[in-house]
């Protein structure tokens, strides 16, 4: 069975969308060439946004391979989102 080649991706907050369509701007051209964009912040540091979307990357990896509910990804979402609006 092939491997599921579509996978969801989190650029930012629907409340700055300016700000998740230039992170996208910026990782495009390392997605579509199929390599992990480098995820570093200019200071070299993950900035809270970056570390839940890491996060929140690898849990919905666990609910499509059946190790994680659908439900806990979703909570983990909804705290991942008030973690970086009040960031």
């Amino acid at each position: 069975m092939q491997e599921d080649k579509w996978k969801s991706l989190l650029f930012g907050v629907w409340a700055d969308p300016i700000v998740a369509r230039d992170k996208y701007l910026d990782e495009r051209d390392d997605l579509q060439a199929g390599r992990t964009p480098n995820r570093l912040s200019k200071s070299g540091n993950l900035t809270i946004e970056e570390i839940v979307n890491l996060y929140l990357s690898r849990c919905e990896a666990l609910v499509k391979a059946k190790k994680l509910s659908s439900l806990s990804f979703r909570d983990y979402l909804t705290v991942g989102k008030l973690m970086v609006k009040n960031s």
